[in-house]
């Protein structure tokens, strides 16, 4: 017999929904984000995440460039509100994370993100982080999570002006 999460072929609904993800079209990433974060949220005990999946989800949603929309959804999957919309960097629909793993998914997508979008989730993780114990426990948990960071920090990594702002600031500093 075929468990609850899977069809008699053995693809699960995660399956399914990680190969959405790997797609050229952003509407249905976003579609299968939100799905993943609403089974994740009502039936996670029923439909149990299979090991691997954020690994794979990484692999998936690392095949396009990180968008705002695409931000926002995993930033309200990550704290538990899929059916939210976050697009001010201001704004949290929550200030736990609901599914930490997701975690380390975000951190990897970042140092290939716009720097706009890499500001945002800087100033959301200060936020989460400093909202909430738990949530600082979860960073730290996550693999490598100093290594994507500091991706952030490097100097080539920043674009235009943003490179020759630091530049100036670097020679005024000595």
């Amino acid at each position: 017999t075929a468990r609850p999460a899977e069809g008699a072929d053995g693809v699960s609904l995660y399956d399914t929904l990680v190969d959405l993800m790997h797609g050229e079209y952003e509407v249905l990433r976003l579609a299968a984000l939100r799905l993943l974060g609403l089974v994740l949220a009502a039936a996670q005990e029923a439909l149990p995440p299979p090991p691997g999946l954020w690994a794979r989800i990484t692999h998936a949603m690392g095949g396009a460039p990180l968008s705002q929309r695409t931000y926002s959804a995993l930033l309200d999957t990550l704290v538990g509100r899929p059916q939210t919309v976050t697009m001010r960097a201001t704004d949290l629909p929550s200030r736990e994370v609901a599914h930490a793993p997701l975690l380390g998914t975000l951190l990897q997508l970042l140092p290939a993100a716009p720097p706009p979008i890499q500001r945002q989730a800087l100033q959301h993780l200060e936020q989460l982080c400093g909202g909430s114990g738990g949530n600082v426990g979860a960073l730290l948990r996550t693999r490598n999570w100093q290594h994507w960071l500091l991706l952030l920090l490097q100097p080539e990594r920043l674009e235009g002006h943003e490179r020759k702002k630091a530049a100036a600031a670097a020679e005024a500093a000595g």
